[in-house]
């Protein structure tokens, strides 16, 4: 059977968590390229900087990352269709210029599968779409269209049980259309590290009980709720990490007491931060499947979220008290629980670890690949 070596992702400008797939897939000795497209409207107007639009990697097992980083523009979150379809064009420009014909294409949610679709039907490559929380393509397309592209597709790869119902009942995935649910994967940075050592690198007491935070600062994260909680318990030995930044266009920051930590770390410092706290907390409103989530579970971390079916897959009571995110006083009666009880703690961090086992980006990696493969073999088989 012959397997794939070279795999082209599109995707939004290149985030961490694409990174970390790509960084295994590379290990597994599979050569990427992405099209990861960066805004100029961004980049004048909020002042994100630019980076190069073309860089290129050899790595170990003959594996090559080539990342290109065409420019584009936006037009508010208003356009959204108009949007889409300058994406697509400027990811197809792209993809018509590369030298080497990838053995698939694999889109980062819905909105990124439909955008290299052209290139890939016309080059008559099979075409994956990895599902996230993006999952309104139904909106923004023709009918007409939206079928044709769901018929060419040859999988899909789905972060959530609740993420393949959605795009079932959307019409974005068909019966006839394999799938398969791996919630998101880490990397081995993400593991237990001696709090007390970090304590004391970060000059920070044993005796306080830390609460991880990491996300956007926004209302759809529970940041506000959290806060609220915190202020609620008004108990000065509970402190916090408020790991991120304000969503884009907002000035909403953290607001409690207790602050240790305010805005963004690199993603190979997260662990660190994670590993000083005591408890993970992020009581999110919407989710594909919560990275943070299973960053807090891989370092040990019990964790606190909310109860929505997004968190089904991961989240368990053997690990994570659930609840409902826009109730305060919950918020704040799970993280009393746990404050008061080190004996629950303990039994949740190692229900953590067991099922952060099946959450590594490697073993992730290495099924979407079996997967992949077998598809391609059923497919020359028939032909």
């Amino acid at each position: 059977m012959k397997e794939v070596k070279n795999i082209l992702i599109a995707c939004n400008g290149y985030p961490p968590f694409t990174k970390v797939m790509v960084e295994a897939f590379l290990k597994a000795g599979v050569s990427v390229t992405v099209i990861g497209p960066q805004s100029l409207t961004k980049h004048f107007v909020r002042h994100v900087p630019l980076v190069p639009k073309y860089t290129e990697e050899k790595r170990a097992n003959g594996a090559i990352l080539r990342v290109y980083r065409p420019y584009t523009i936006s037009l508010g979150r208003r356009f959204e269709k108009q949007n889409l379809q300058i994406l697509k064009r400027t990811v197809n420009k792209c993809a018509k210029s590369l030298s080497i014909k990838p053995d698939i294409c694999l889109g980062e949610f819905w909105h990124w599968t439909y955008t290299i679709y052209p290139y890939a039907k016309k080059n008559t490559i099979p075409l994956f779409c990895q599902t996230g929380e993006q999952i309104n393509l139904d909106e923004l397309v023709e009918k007409e269209d939206l079928d044709r592209f769901c018929d060419y597709l040859s999988g899909v790869i789905s972060v959530s049980t609740r993420n393949i119902n959605i795009s079932i009942d959307k019409g974005l995935l068909k019966v006839s259309c394999p799938s398969i649910m791996l919630p998101n994967g880490v990397d081995d940075n993400f593991k237990v590290k001696k709090k007390s050592e970090l304590r004391q690198k970060h000059n920070i007491t044993t005796d306080d009980f830390i609460i991880a935070f990491v996300g956007w600062y926004s209302v759809n994260k529970g940041l506000g709720k959290l806060c609220d909680a915190i202020n609620l318990l008004n108990d000065d030995s509970i402190k916090a990490f408020f790991i991120g930044d304000p969503q884009p266009g907002s000035d909403f920051k953290p607001n409690c007491k207790g602050i240790l930590h305010t805005g963004n770390v690199s993603h190979e410092n997260i662990s660190e931060y994670l590993n000083m706290a005591d408890v993970f907390v992020l009581p999110t409103l919407m989710e594909g499947c919560s990275n943070a989530v299973i960053e807090a579970l891989s370092c040990g971390l019990p964790v606190i979220s909310s109860d929505r079916d997004f968190n089904w897959d991961v989240c368990t009571k053997e690990n994570s008290i659930l609840v409902d995110p826009l109730n305060a006083e919950e918020i704040a009666a799970a993280i009393r629980i746990l404050k008061d009880s080190p004996e629950l703690r303990s039994e949740m961090s190692k229900a953590a670890l067991e099922a952060a086992k099946s959450l590594s980006i490697d073993v992730r990696v290495k099924k979407i690949l079996e997967f992949v493969n077998n598809i391609l073999s059923d497919n020359r088989e028939r032909v």
